[in-house]
């Protein structure tokens, strides 16, 4: 199950109902659902996908309830996300495993970062956007650099069975700034 890292390697589930669907928790202590305090809810779309609602360290009263019931409410749709980045081109095993843009300044001290992962080949890769101070995500040795007042990196963890070293998938990069209005929803190619 995903969500092992996370919860050093003992994450268990704990099967819930969320509206007319099975879903489950994803925890480290059966027991206790909601994490400790950093609540992962899991279940399934009507389309077949997976979706995943992140709370942490929220004080409300009935906070299970209220993760359900908002949960259950969630509709889905197609949506095209602009992001700060433009990359040229990227290695044809290459595969999306895992995209977020965060706006939580109280993570790092910045107010957003976007964070784009791919899998190839039993590798991770991991590019990074942040204004400047962020830092970086993913596993194996960053490679960063700052430009357009952005701070763009790329860590790989297995860069052989990659078939592209972090260095050589930075320069295939370019940081858009960090006016949103230039930022774009054709992030590769």
């Amino acid at each position: 199950m995903d969500r092992r890292h996370d919860m050093g390697g003992r994450a268990v589930r704990v099967p819930v109902r969320v509206g007319d669907r099975d879903g489950y928790w994803v925890t480290a202590d059966a027991r206790d659902p909601l994490n400790h305090g950093n609540s992962y809810l899991r279940w399934p779309t009507a389309d077949g996908r997976w979706a995943e609602l992140n709370a942490y360290y929220l004080a409300l009263p009935d906070l299970q309830q209220v993760l359900l019931r908002v949960a259950g409410e969630v509709t889905f749709a197609n949506r095209a996300v602009p992001l700060p980045l433009h990359i040229s081109s990227l290695p044809a095993a290459f595969r999306v495993a895992d995209i977020e843009l965060w706006r939580r300044p109280d993570q790092d001290g910045v107010p957003w970062r976007a964070v784009l992962q791919y899998s190839s080949n039993g590798a991770l890769a991991t590019i990074t956007v942040t204004p400047p101070g962020g830092r970086a995500d993913g596993l194996g040795k960053p490679v960063c650099t700052t430009q357009n007042g952005l701070r763009a990196c790329v860590a790989i963890d297995k860069p052989q069975a990659a078939g592209i070293t972090a260095k050589e998938l930075l320069s295939r990069i370019t940081v858009l700034g960090p006016d949103e209005t230039k930022w774009t929803t054709h992030v590769v190619g």
